[in-house]
């Protein structure tokens, strides 16, 4: 049973929280705001202490999601309001794997992509770590998702716009942010689409795509850097459209999770399974869950670092946590919300 109280933060923005995240460490927490700022809280003591407002981290960007956790930590998300930043829509953020240092990616509903990194500061900013633009793109579609894909698969931001877009980004120098440019560009029949990468190194580098609307539904294709065209249609999960979607970390497992949020309220897991250890890969697909846990839209779906508990957050202000277990079955951990865990 889950015993921890839930910590009240982010009083001192001064509009809605819209998204907020834990690093890879487990150390730092961000929240972002409709009032446009970004705050950062360090783990000092076992109390999470804000940095002053007016040092780097506080920067205006949109919205916080780490990609990874190295230690499993409960993440709440709701992102059914859309705030503004001077009249621009706020999107997406995430964070890639620290082996290719501090570095953030940003994405808003005007199309606005922007990647920046924290750097030794110079001239009297010696001494403190500052963030820096490090490259910048304008689409006339606005960012419906950004990740980075598995750091063993090299140093790619991956950006979903409304239109079904799909752009893969990387810089020059794989350890050197520096020089961004798109290296793969396609429209897929998705609308509002979200993206989530599988997680597994003995599986062949997947990524999942799901549309809101049209007859897309939820898709995975598998991606091969080498060929020209990288990403070829694999396998197709569902044909319900889909809000948010997840894979889950493998943990060494031999199967795959995908967690899927859906407009009505439902949450699905669907398991994955390969049939044959040759190449080419041959799965096998298994409806784990398929559970009404919010009134209106199920708006995001999260795993933990075991790739065992699934957090999910809903248009109707609940988030849920539910364990799965190594014989398939799973049981609800919570489903309620904050204020009554």
């Amino acid at each position: 049973e889950m015993q921890a109280a839930p910590v009240a933060l982010g009083e001192d923005h001064d509009d809605v929280i819209t998204d907020a995240g834990f690093n890879f460490n487990g150390t730092r927490l961000a929240t972002c705001s409709a009032d446009g700022t970004v705050h950062i809280y360090d783990l000092v003591d076992g109390a999470w202490i804000r940095r002053s407002a007016h040092e780097p981290q506080h920067i205006e960007i949109s919205c916080v999601a780490f990609l990874n956790f190295k230690q499993p930590k409960l993440l709440y998300i709701a992102l059914d309001t859309i705030a503004q930043v001077a009249g621009v829509p706020l999107s997406r953020l995430a964070w890639a794997h620290p082996l290719y240092g501090q570095l953030i990616a940003t994405g808003g509903h005007r199309g606005q992509l922007t990647l920046w990194q924290e750097q030794v500061g110079t001239g009297l900013n010696r001494t403190e770590m500052v963030w820096k633009t490090v490259g910048e793109f304008i689409n006339t579609e606005s960012v419906t998702d950004l990740c980075f894909a598995p750091h063993h698969l090299g140093l790619i931001l991956t950006v979903a716009y409304f239109d079904g877009t799909i752009r893969m980004f990387r810089p020059k120098e794989a350890f050197d942010a520096k020089e961004w440019h798109a290296v793969f560009t396609e429209k897929f029949n998705a609308q509002s689409p979200s993206l989530s990468w599988g997680k597994s190194r003995t599986w062949p580098s997947l990524l999942a795509i799901s549309s809101f609307e049209t007859d897309h539904g939820v898709s995975i294709y598998s991606f091969n850097a080498e060929e020209r065209r990288q990403l070829n249609f694999f396998e197709k999960i569902q044909d319900e459209g889909a809000v948010h979607i997840s894979f889950a970390p493998a943990m060494g497992r031999g199967y795959l999770y995908l967690a899927i949020a859906m407009a009505d309220g439902r949450v699905r897991v669907v398991k994955l399974t390969r049939t044959s250890m040759n190449p080419p890969l041959h799965i096998s697909s298994e409806l784990l869950m398929d559970e009404q846990l919010h009134t209106g839209r199920a708006s995001y779906v999260s795993w933990d670092i075991t790739g065992t508990i699934l957090s999910t957050a809903g248009q109707d202000g609940l988030f849920s946590t539910t364990q799965f277990l190594p014989n398939g079955q799973y049981k609800r951990l919570h489903l309620g919300s904050p204020e009554k865990s």
